[in-house]
């Protein structure tokens, strides 16, 4: 009784318990090896939650460290990183193909900079004046997948995602004015440049993975430095705002008129195209997926999409619930500064690795999400009815999220109307997901589909 009265006077979010003993996993690497691999990431995470409780110790890549998981603890977690020093945490190939500018991986005052100064580019204004660009992108995926139904082949519906998001973030960046080979060159050297990410740190062999991935942004670079000097002296000359996401990051300004200078411009490019483009497909195909392996629901979807009243709120609250379901980006980790945190009720010590568990708490978090094995997606009515960390959380949020989420929308909205298209899903195929790093099904969602045509309207 006596420490039921202490915990009552004690105030909000202070330390009123140690950490749980440390979950060994295996000998010096501990749970490395299951947070980082594809088939486990999330599933990790919600096993531990569900056997250990939302907050535990353990060892991560040769560090002790801490996993957090749960709305409530995430909550502190982002609130403490607002007002204490942390530092972002990425394995030094990472730090080198996205460039030492990446808002991604700078902490403290020289993130914040370079956050303001990108997020001038993405506002909900910003990303309106694209609508036109993101339906040309649309036009041409729906189009090529209708090609191969006519064809009667199989589509990966996956590659068409992955397709659609980077070519419609790459017309975005410069404005729809890009030649279609330009794009498709561009297209190819992200994608190279993406695959060295998540590949060995092999730089030294020139064959490897991320040797490629080291030339392939060398081209980038290449192809966009005489873009953005184009940009300035058109600024230069008084020729008005751009339309284009590279125009509209060559003249962002901070309060003290300072600007990104070109290396800056290319990195956070890189940055934006990998984040946005990587989630925007992966719940692209998530949604495809939950929309064929439940009819009804897709009916009703279908249904609500011709309500102009109701299609907005109902489109967002189902992108909401695949984010949930299907994790696009399931942990980001931290290393601690010199002041303790305090988390969850729990003292995280300074100096340590801490993990935001996004996967753990969207999947397993029953007070958050009630039945969160259910696929609900009137738990998100009305809008901001749940926390949805499926674009993480405090200073670093997703900046693109409101061009990730467009984008989809416009998709969606195209397949789902009348004269969009049908899929069915093959049947015999492994739909569990692998992070690659989005999420995607091991056997990239495999389906037939069918012009819907007017007649059925």
């Amino acid at each position: 009784m006596a420490l039921v009265s202490l915990m009552a006077m004690m105030p909000a979010g202070a330390i009123i318990k140690p950490l749980p003993p440390r979950h060994h996993g295996l000998p010096i690497l501990g749970d490395t090896l299951s947070l980082l691999s594809p088939k486990t990431m999330a599933s990790y995470q919600v096993d531990r939650a569900n056997t250990l409780g939302p907050v535990w110790c353990t060892r991560l890549l040769f560090k002790d460290a801490v996993v957090v998981t749960g709305a409530d603890a995430l909550s502190d977690l982002a609130k403490e990183e607002g007002q204490k020093p942390m530092t972002a945490f990425f394995p030094p190939q990472q730090k080198v193909l996205f460039g030492s500018a990446s808002l991604l991986v700078n902490s403290g005052p020289r993130h914040s900079q370079l956050r303001r100064l990108v997020g001038q580019s993405l506002t909900p204004a910003a990303v309106k004046a694209c609508a036109a660009t993101i339906d040309a992108a649309v036009e041409e995926c729906v189009a090529r997948c209708l090609q191969q139904a006519g064809d009667e082949r199989v589509v990966a519906l996956a590659d068409e995602m992955r397709r659609f998001a980077l070519r419609a973030g790459i017309q975005v960046l410069l404005g729809g004015d890009g030649d279609s080979e330009e794009v498709a060159n561009l297209a190819a050297d992200l994608k190279l440049w993406g695959e060295g990410l998540v590949a060995p740190p092999l730089f030294f062999l020139p064959w490897s993975s991320a040797a490629r991935a080291m030339r392939a942004r060398r081209r980038i670079k290449a192809r966009l430095e005489p873009l953005i000097t184009a940009e300035r002296a058109r600024m230069h000359a008084g020729s008005g705002s751009s339309s284009s996401l590279l125009g509209r990051l060559t003249a962002a300004k901070d309060d003290d008129g300072n600007a990104l200078n070109t290396d800056e411009i290319i990195d956070n490019v890189l940055t934006l195209l990998f984040a946005g483009s990587d989630t925007t497909a992966s719940g692209l195909t998530s949604s495809l997926k939950e929309l064929a392996l439940a009819p009804a629901l897709q009916a009703q979807l279908r249904q609500a999409l011709r309500d102009a009243d109701e299609a907005d709120e109902a489109l967002d609250a189902f992108l909401a619930e695949v984010h949930r379901r299907n994790p696009p980006a399931p942990f980001q980790m931290r290393l601690v500064g010199k002041e303790d945190l305090a988390v969850g009720g729990y003292k995280v010590s300074a100096n340590s690795l801490v993990v935001y568990g996004y996967a753990g708490t969207l999947l397993a978090d029953a007070k958050a999400y009630p039945d969160p094995d259910a696929f609900d997606p009137s738990r998100w009515k009305p809008q901001g009815a749940a926390p949805n960390w499926a674009f993480g959380g405090g200073p670093r949020m997703c900046p693109g999220r409101m061009l990730a989420l467009a984008e989809s929308r416009a998709l969606l909205k195209r397949v789902l109307g009348t004269n969009g298209f049908t899929w069915h899903l093959v049947d015999g195929q492994d739909l569990q997901g692998r992070y690659s790093p989005g999420l995607f099904p091991a056997d990239r969602l495999l389906a037939r589909i069918a012009h819907t045509g007017a007649a059925n309207e």
